[in-house]
């Protein structure tokens, strides 16, 4: 995969800059950039992200649990999820279950989550 054509423009940015190069297929080797694996940062495919993270019938935790097992992070994928109404509810909603947890100070500071 070319994880340059999806990633979020800051990593993307980030690497360019970092490498002082304008296409990140231009990244040489010697610049010893590591990057990890897409799923650690993107446990669902965007396509499917509306469905799978804002899902209309309830998910128990073992499916959560599945879905983020080889996950550090979780990419919402704004652009695809930001019309979506979200719940206080983690049986409906991926922000319900990680945002207390993991972002509490994000998930409370507005009533939208």
């Amino acid at each position: 995969g070319c994880w340059a054509c999806i990633g979020p423009s800051l990593l993307t940015g980030t690497a360019r800059k970092l490498t002082n190069v304008s296409m990140i297929h231009e990244i040489p080797p010697s610049a010893d950039l590591s990057v990890t694996l897409m799923q650690r940062m993107m446990p669902v495919y965007w396509a499917s992200s509306a469905g799978l993270l804002f899902p209309d019938q309830p998910v128990s935790f073992q499916g959560w649990e599945t879905m983020f097992e080889n996950s550090s992070t979780v990419h919402f994928f704004g652009k695809m999820t930001a019309h979506l109404v979200s719940y206080d509810d983690p049986q409906f909603s991926a922000y319900a279950l990680l945002g207390p947890r993991y972002c509490p100070n994000a998930y409370f500071s507005t009533p939208e989550f």
